[in-house]
Order: structure tokens, then C-alpha cells, then sequence
């Protein structure tokens, strides 16, 4: 979790660890750490050029998780909108305060 969120976010809220996770079975746990795995085989950065519809992608600088090296890579090769979160990491979803405005302008541009 402390390659999800920022020393930022971990500072102002000390228990958010310690709770993270509260309330998942064994089972559960189970099924994302399979899901985990299968991502270092899943690959399908030759079908994006497939996509025909209007891609929005959202990067962060300081992505200890993926990196923002796919970000730049996935945007570049369709030639697509492209925002990376230069001060924020992988929980860059939970933690920009503009993040939603972005989508929705990006899905008002883009009807």
C-alpha cells in the first residue's frame, strides 16, 4: 500500500493502512493475487490500434505500481489524449482532486 498511496496521503491518514484490506475473505484475497499474477502475461498492446473510439489516458509520474512508462507508451500509440500527474502515484485516482473534472470534460469533448 505504500506504493499505492502518497507519503502525502500516508501521513494525513495513519490508519488508512492498517484498515486497507478490512472486510476482504481469504477467498478474495486469493482471487486478486491470481488476478495479479496474470498480468505479467497479459499483452495486448498490438490490439490497441482496434480501439476506434475517442481514449483518454491517465498516467502518474510517480507510479511505483506500473510506472508511467505504459501511460506514455499506450498514448503514443494511438495518438490519444494524454494527462500524467506529475506529484501523484499509482492511487493518483483516490487522490487528485480534479481527476474527475478531467474525465468528465474528456467525455463532454467526446460524446
Amino acid at each position: 500500500k505504500k506504493e499505492i498511496y502518497s507519503k502525502e496521503i500516508l501521513d494525513a491518514n495513519p490508519a488508512l493502512l492498517e484498515h486497507a484490506g478490512e472486510g476482504m475473505t481469504n477467498e478474495e484475497l486469493d482471487r486478486f493475487a491470481v488476478m495479479a499474477r496474470s498480468c505479467d502475461k497479459f499483452d495486448v498492446y498490438d490490439e490497441l490500434t482496434k480501439i476506434k473510439c475517442p481514449v483518454f489516458v491517465i498516467g502518474a509520474r510517480n507510479d511505483r505500481v506500473l510506472n508511467v512508462v505504459g501511460s506514455l507508451e499506450i498514448a503514443e500509440k494511438l495518438n490519444c489524449e494524454l494527462y500524467i500527474y506529475e506529484n501523484h502515484g499509482h492511487g493518483v485516482f483516490d487522490e487528485a482532486p480534479d481527476i474527475k473534472q478531467r474525465m468528465y470534460d474528456f467525455l463532454k469533448r467526446n460524446p
